[in-house]
């Protein structure tokens, strides 16, 4: 049966026009006839829908308008077949056989359903030409622009001689994937153009059989429908196997199809109905994963409905071989391991210990490990019985056990259709009942008593329920024990590795023959190899295995032989070791039981772990105590907890934002986990800030590994080991939630994958010091979901826009929204030193004269507000709500514009305050420091320098907010004044500004923490500046100087860059530049910053924008600057030449 003219001969031979008129055939049959002639090809007479279902009205409707008449045609069937078992289901009966005919007549629906399918293929063939004609249209006009998408992130990515293009990790991390997850795209985009090019004109001659299928294709039963024990409460779960190697690329494509339809028909169903679709020959490696897991098993327990066994039969075994026997293993075991445990007044059928899951786990066992012929789960007790594993009672009470929890799922499936008998009885209110379909309470019991004839008593129904559980949950734990009491070895490259199935632990380690064809005695020598033991405990991270105890007592007295060998340790091998260690996925488990390996204490009451033989720092943590009002646990052990924790939350946040979680690299995850294990190193001394002191002793213990102290991974350990606290603390301005996020994001450096380490860190951190700290974290994932509102784009898939846009686009609304915050707060400050008349009600009165009515009636609460406000002498809270009273009232009276046109008069450089300071600074103020010192700055013009100073509240820096007109050197002298009088440069941010007039100025701040603990004024420092004389650096002595660690790196930014231009007179604008970021990473040293401006400055260089970061004791400085001045740089060896005004000493200037 084909379309004889379905596709005319083509005008132009590569764009195919479509003819839908019917070929010979189609003609001479008239729909209806076609229908029933397809109707006889594809089912038996036995059938039991066959007849009953209207074949000659069905053939009258279109796809859309049957599919419903088949939705009311199954409603009839349903409620006829439910009636029928609703009554057998009261008589005293085998629920076992009853779930079988339930089994059966779901079969028979499957079987009809496809029928109905197949006896549509000729429409369904039309449509998906159609589709097929409209999406070959799509792909050629939309697969261009994409290629052309591809070469520019390949250009972006890659220099012409193919090397790695010089820009920001993080940003070259998202655009490689970008460019992975785009040319995939193109790739598929391009598969699929060839197969329409392919079969789209061959459809015409589309001819099928009724067998035309049955080789490649086969529709299986999963689950408890797979098994036959399907009950009126079970979801009904399929799956469509096909193998594309036995079928052609037109018949895979029809039948896929066909498959689509299908499923739309059982959408329509009022059942829960669950579908896979599989290709032989597929990666299957998903599955593996511990979310996916419970698939392999509900494949391997299939059956066929419809199609090919070959198919089904070739696809367990693929599945099979591909599943991970000891990761499903142990993931069963956990799975029963949170099963619920029943109370004694009621059952949970499904999720309780002794319900159908557990039993089902135990099943899953023996049919993963031991792959018995037989999968149903009476099937399997009879094999358990034989083999000795149970016994002959024990197989009864399965029986027993299985055939009342089925029966009970059949009767709660089935109550709605119960309760006009329940009302007649006089039993209104139990009628009236909502019952849950796998929990049976005393509200079902009642109801089952009354109405089942099977128990007379209560007390009956309780004993045999109780007795069901406690023996199904007895057996299911025998079955799961003989299961799991096996040893498995493994051949290692170094060793043979038996370990135990149940115990989940390696019992033996034996070394090989000289040929290495056979295992030796236990021998434990062969661990003073450093080779065979990192193999051995990147092993146990890798798989999640532990030594057993004897084993581990067995290492505890190697030890001491290993511990006077330190010494000899190669950095290389223990490098990679580290590395690899850090990354796996059970890294908390091994690091747990190396730190538990341990020599008893020296003299001194020193640790000496096995742990602690690479990373010495550990053993100092070994049972410190620190802060034990809040920590419930000695260092080690929170730190491992927290470790443990991290690797939690990594799994939920990859489920949860899968996304987000493409940011994150392999590297990322060793700093992660580096970072939560070692987050309160510092605290081994006890006179330090350990957030402060935490980075410089990972700095020590990386560099001594062999990592470049230098690097991005260490920038980013830094970042995550000093802030493990930070985001605990933004999350707790709950009257400043905004300003919180954007303190986060700042501090995040606009980084998404920064976000996301520092959240996972610091959340990992808290909920481990202490048991209630662990159960109020929700206010950190509340504050982390309000934080992903910046990331919303990123989890859009096909979006076109940089990273450094939206990021952009981004901040500029909240500048927008600081901006009116800063708007309110000044009329409330002009307020309180005038009045609101004068300030609001009266200019407001010709300005906008509604607006002025509106907000007068309210007048008596702003001018209460306005007096508290100005008295000052209520307590804190207080305050704020009168602050936050009159921002309301403003706000829901005042449009925006009308707010700031009542503010203009007050201050005259709006413009210039919120275009020149940097966004990084407007965003982690508060309202009313900006508008403290808006007000500051107001006239800039009239001085070449000016300053604002806002001393930090604890455990906050200090803030230096600075103009400079026509002096672009003044940001060296400001560095060089705070630096002598005891302020750190720790952050900041420096922008140049072009004025109408010609003139060049910098814009900036600076933050730091004073260790001279002396009082610092803006107007002492503005004098400072004027008058200082900086030291001559132009010829330093560098002559017997270590040479500093420096690192000195170019990396193009087409986007990060900009300018602020005075396009008019008192109108500034950002205007984005092609920029080269020069990355400076070197360890913090008093001047630094002073003598980095001082070598630029001696090469012509003076930078565009300034990035100012200090972590722990490394100084990571970004300097903006034009192509020509980057040539400047490279060519005159810019990083020998810092390294030289590095070398450079400074006397104290005493100012």
């Amino acid at each position: 049966m084909g379309f004889a003219s379905f596709v005319t001969a083509p005008v132009d031979s590569e764009k195919p026009r479509l003819d839908f008129s019917f070929g010979p055939v189609e003609q001479w049959l008239n729909p209806s006839l076609f229908l029933l002639f397809m109707k006889n090809r594809f089912l038996s007479a036995d059938n039991p829908f066959v007849q009953e279902f209207d074949w000659t009205h069905a053939a009258t409707l279109n796809l859309k308008e049957r599919k419903g008449f088949f939705a009311e045609f199954f409603l009839k069937q349903w409620d006829k077949f439910c009636a029928q078992e609703a009554k057998l289901t009261l008589k005293r009966g085998n629920a076992l056989v009853q779930v079988e005919r339930i089994s059966d007549w779901m079969d028979q629906w499957v079987i009809f359903s496809w029928a109905v399918v197949r006896s549509e293929e000729r429409e369904v063939v039309r449509e998906l030409a159609k589709e097929s004609q409209s999406k070959l249209g799509f792909l050629r006009s939309g697969l261009p622009a994409k290629e052309i998408k591809v070469e520019e992130l390949q250009g972006l990515l890659y220099l012409p001689d193919g090397s790695r293009s010089p820009m920001d990790p993080a940003e070259y991390a998202y655009y490689d994937k970008l460019l992975l997850e785009l040319t995939q795209e193109v790739a598929g985009g391009t598969e699929e153009l060839e197969l329409l090019e392919e079969t789209l004109p061959s459809l015409k001659d589309y001819k099928s059989s009724a067998s035309a299928y049955d080789r490649c294709f086969a529709l299986v039963a999963r689950g408890g429908f797979g098994r036959r024990e399907l009950t009126f409460s079970s979801d009904v779960d399929l799956a469509y196997l096909v193998d594309p190697s036995r079928c052609s690329r037109l018949i895979l494509m029809v039948l896929q199809e066909l498959i689509r339809r299908l499923q739309e028909l059982f959408v329509e169903m009022p059942l829960d109905m669950a579908s896979q679709y599989f290709e032989l020959g597929e990666d299957l490696s998903r599955f593996a994963e511990t979310d996916a897991l419970h698939t392999i098993p509900s494949i391997l327990e299939a059956r066929v409905i419809q199609g090919s066994q070959k198919t089904l039969k070739a696809f367990q075994d693929q599945m099979r071989a591909m599943c991970p026997q000891e990761k499903m293993v142990r993931y069963l075991k956990s799975q029963v391991g949170v099963l619920h445990q029943d109370r004694l007044d009621e059952l949970e059928i499904k999720e309780g210990r002794g319900g159908l899951r557990h039993m089902q786990y135990a099943n899953w066992m023996v049919l993963v490990l031991l792959n018995p012929k037989k999968t149903r789960s009476l099937e399997i007790a009879q094999g358990l019985l034989a083999m000795g594993w149970i016994t002959k009672v024990e197989a009864e009470l399965l029986s027993q056990g299985l055939e009342f929890f089925l029966d009970l799922r059949n009767f709660l499936g089935l109550f709605e259709r119960y309760k006009p008998q329940l009302t007649a009885m006089g039993e209104v209110q139990l009628a009236k009942e909502s019952l849950k379909v796998d929990r049976f309470n005393d509200r079902a019991a009642m109801a089952y008593l009354k109405l089942k004839d099977r128990f007379t008593t209560v007390d009956q129904l309780d004993r045999f329920r109780l007795n069901t559980v406690t023996q199904l949950d007895r057996i299911a734990d025998k079955i799961m024990s003989r299961v799991l009491d096996r040893n498995i070895e493994e051949r290692l490259e170094g060793f043979l590795l038996v370990k135990h199935l149940g115990s989940n632990e390696v019992q033996k380690l034996l070394p090989y023959s000289a040929s290495k064809k056979r295992a030796l005695g236990e021998n434990l020598s062969l661990f003073l190899d450093w080779d065979n033991l990192y193999e051995l405990f990147l092993y146990l991270a890798k798989n999640g295995n532990n030594l057993s105890p004897q084993l581990a007592e067995d290492f505890s007295g190697l030890l001491g032989e290993l511990w006077s060998q330190r010494a000899e340790i190669p950095p290389g091998p223990l490098k990679v070791f580290i590395y690899e260690f850090f990354q796996a996925e059970y890294t908390a488990q091994a690091a747990s039981q190396m730190l538990e390996i341990a020599l008893p204490l020296d003299s001194e009451g020193r640790a000496r772990t096995f742990l602690g033989l690479f990373l010495p720092e550990v053993n100092q943590m070994r049972y410190l105590l620190r802060n034990t009002e809040v920590h419930q646990y000695p260092l080690c052990l929170h730190s491992l907890k927290a470790l443990r924790q991290m690797e939690l939350e990594m799994a939920r946040f990859r489920k949860r934002e899968p996304e987000l979680w493409r940011f994150l690299t392999r590297e990322d995850f060793f700093a992660l986990k580096w970072s939560v294990l070692f987050h309160d190193l510092g605290k081994i001394n006890p006179y330090k800030d350990h957030e402060e002191q935490g980075p410089k002793l990972a700095n020590l213990m990386l560099g001594r590994l062999g990592f470049d102290e230098n690097s991005d991974l260490l920038d980013q350990i830094r970042l995550l080991i000093q802030h493990h606290q930070s985001m605990v603390r933004f999350a707790k301005l709950s009257t400043h939630m905004d300003l919180g996020i954007l303190k986060f994001f700042e501090l995040a450096q606009r980084d998404p994958r920064r976000l996301i380490l520092l959240y996972l860190v610091n959340l990992s951190d808290f909920k481990s010091v202490n048991d209630k700290m662990a159960e109020k974290a929700g206010f950190l994932e509340d504050f982390f979901e309000r934080t992903l509102s910046i990331l919303e784009e990123f989890r859009r898939r096909g979006n076109q826009r940089s990273l450094t846009q939206i990021t952009n686009d981004f901040l500029d609304r909240k500048v927008e929204e600081q901006k009116e915050l800063v708007v309110l707060d000044l009329l409330l400050r002009q307020c309180c030193h005038k009045s609101l008349d004068e300030v609001v009600l009266t200019p407001l009165a010709s300005l906008a004269p509604k607006a002025a009515e509106g907000l007068g009636k309210n007048r008596k609460e702003l001018g209460s507000s306005i007096h508290y406000l100005n008295l000052g002498e209520l307590d804190v809270k207080s305050l704020e709500k009168h602050y936050f009273r009159f921002v309301r009232l403003l706000k829901d009276h005042l449009n925006p514009e009308e707010r700031f046109q009542l503010a203009q008069p007050y201050v005259s450089d709006w413009d210039w305050f919120f275009a020149t300071i940097p966004n990084r600074y407007l965003l982690s103020a508060d309202p009313q420091r900006l508008a403290r010192q808006l007000i500051d700055f107001d006239g800039y013009n009239k001085s070449a320098l000016r300053f604002s100073f806002v001393k930090g509240d604890a455990g906050e820096y200090d803030s230096f907010l600075f103009y400079a007109m026509n002096d672009l050197s003044l940001q060296a002298k400001i560095a060089f004044a705070l630096n002598s009088k005891g302020i750190n440069l720790e952050q900041g941010k420096i922008n140049q500004v072009r004025y109408a007039g010609g003139q060049i100025g910098i814009v900036g701040f600076f933050q730091g923490t004073n260790s001279h603990k002396a009082e610092v004024t803006a107007v002492e420092l503005e004098s400072t500046i004027a008058n200082l004389v900086l030291p001559d650096l132009g010829r330093p002595s560098w002559a017997h100087k270590t040479p500093s660690k420096i690192q000195v790196q170019y990396m193009l930014e087409r986007e990060k860059g900009y300018v602020v231009v005075e396009r008019e007179k008192g109108r500034f604008e950002r205007v984005t530049q092609e920029v080269w970021a020069v990355k400076v990473s070197m360890l913090d040293t008093t001047y630094g910053y002073f003598k980095i401006m001082a070598a630029l400055d001696s090469l012509g260089v003076m930078p565009l924008q300034v990035t100012v970061n200090t972590v722990g004791n490394q100084i990571v400085d970004y300097f903006y600057v034009s192509t020509p001045d980057r040539t400047k740089l490279v060519d005159q060896d810019f990083e020998t030449v810092l390294g030289r005004f590095l070398n450079s000493e400074i006397q104290s200037q005493g100012i």
